[in-house]
């Protein structure tokens, strides 16, 4: 949770001196500013710095996939390996060379995956 909000932090900083990163746009086109602002205004929160999925994922009974990019910059296989210990019927996919966005930087897998998920637990 400390890097996270030391990476909101800095993108906020480089927002207000007028540098917001380039990838904000890429993603989230023209509302790339109000993007960040939305996302930054939760994230820095202090009930976002006590908030935890662990308690929450700990009653999930259903199906559950966990995805997370290899090289996510915003969050951690830490966070993957603690859902799991708490759901364990859950499957996991560490996404190969992706970051934060595997729906798109993988897309075509991603949507393969997905949909062999959504298809095995079909009732």
């Amino acid at each position: 949770a400390v890097a996270m909000r030391e990476q909101a932090e800095a993108l906020v900083a480089l927002q207000q001196a007028g540098k917001t990163p380039g990838w904000l746009r890429k993603l989230h086109g023209e509302r790339g500013e109000e993007v960040l602002r939305a996302w930054s205004s939760g994230w820095l929160t202090e009930a976002h710095a006590r908030w935890n999925i662990e308690g929450a994922v700990a009653g999930v009974r259903c199906p559950l996939q966990v995805v997370q990019g290899e090289l996510d910059e915003f969050g951690t296989l830490a966070q993957v390996y603690a859902i799991l210990r708490k759901a364990p019927q859950g499957e996991r996919w560490v996404v190969p060379g992706s970051g934060h966005t595997p729906h798109v930087q993988a897309e075509a897998e991603f949507v393969d995956r997905v949909a062999g998920f959504i298809a095995r637990h079909r009732e």
